[in-house]
């Protein structure tokens, strides 16, 4: 599962690249020089920017998969509050996503201004029991939804709606009228039922809540990431550097610039400061052979022990970030020239 093996890079380089693509790329006007006579005019005194504190996203562990491996919880609420959504709210809207076109198209409905929070939870070998939840919409617009669509249908049993589309169907559990699970193509009544019953869920997960409470559970994103023993995606973090990890953790922040913080668990904490050792060297060493545009953002990058944790974490202003998009941009614009 590649994509997992670069989940240390994968939240930076994707929310990186979106924010370089949304830049106002328009030409500024040139300034006339003062006259010589004239004193220097002082630098303007920008407004103050509105903090707006960071709220811990509430999500009910108790209705996803105990023995899921990874969880992922994206926070649009967080992202609207942003200073990049205008540019990466069309951004969004411009791509491919089936379901976001279908509801604006089919439906009338914004998702992207609707929708509160997304959790996805699910374990590599049972891919038939991966649950996602979705806060924001609710049961009336999706009914509404649904009688747009000649080739959709919806027949609902209580609390639960079963969806058929072109031969696959769905179950849908309400936990309330804003709150829905749904449940992977073809699945079972009865597991979408067991699932919103709140027992035997995550939250009796002690070993991967341990890794969800490391994170900060505030912003946009936040991710937690434990695969069981003998896996495939236990295989793939054994070839990760800095052999012995165990679990990955993180938060992604999106306000007045970008924060990201991540962690890696080792099987012990001597393990944990040797390989945090290791990475403070290989960081020193990129700085060296790396030109001094980049290397003055490996500086930035913060590492640190906590236990049996490795835990990076980078801060970036509103105009860093724009120069690191650019920079970003520039050197993949050159790898495809070399392809």
């Amino acid at each position: 599962m590649r994509t997992t093996q670069m989940i240390r890079v994968l939240a930076a380089v994707t929310l990186l690249g979106l924010f370089a693509g949304c830049q106002d790329k328009s030409p500024k006007p040139k300034v006339a020089p003062a006259a010589a006579v004239a004193a220097p005019e002082p630098d303007p005194v920008p407004p103050p920017v509105e903090v707006v504190p960071l709220v811990p996203i509430d999500v009910p562990f108790q209705l996803l998969p105990k023995d899921s491996e990874s969880v992922v919880v994206f926070s649009l609420t967080s992202l609207r509050q942003s200073s990049i959504w205008p540019s990466l709210k069309k951004k969004l809207l411009s791509g491919t996503q089936r379901e976001l076109l279908w509801m604006r198209e089919q439906c009338g409905l914004e998702p992207l201004e609707l929708i509160d929070i997304v959790v996805v939870a699910g374990n590599s070998a049972k891919k038939d029991e991966t649950i996602t939840m979705v806060r924001g919409l609710t049961r009336q617009q999706v009914r509404e939804c649904a009688a747009k669509d000649s080739k959709l249908t919806l027949k609902e049993e209580g609390n639960l709606s079963h969806v058929t589309l072109e031969g696959k169907d769905r179950w849908i559990a309400w936990i309330d009228d804003r709150t829905l699970l749904v449940s992977p193509d073809n699945s079972s009544k009865k597991y979408i039922e067991a699932r919103a019953s709140g027992k035997d869920g995550l939250d009796t997960n002690k070993e991967m809540m341990s890794l969800i409470e490391e994170t900060k559970r505030t912003g946009t994103l936040f991710f937690a990431i434990l695969p069981a023993p003998g896996s495939k995606l236990s295989d793939t973090l054994a070839k990760m550097p800095f052999g012995g990890t165990k679990g990955l953790f993180g938060t992604v922040v999106i306000e007045n610039g970008l924060e990201i913080e991540v962690g890696s668990r080792f099987q012990d904490a001597e393990l944990a400061v040797a390989s945090t050792v290791e990475a403070t060297s290989t960081l020193a060493a990129a700085k060296l052979t790396t030109a001094s545009v980049y290397g003055k953002y490996i500086d930035r990058i913060v590492i640190q022990t906590k236990g049996r944790d490795l835990r990076a974490r980078v801060k970036l202003s509103p105009s860093e970030l724009i120069e690191v998009g650019e920079l970003f941009g520039g050197l993949m614009a050159s790898i495809r020239g070399q392809l």
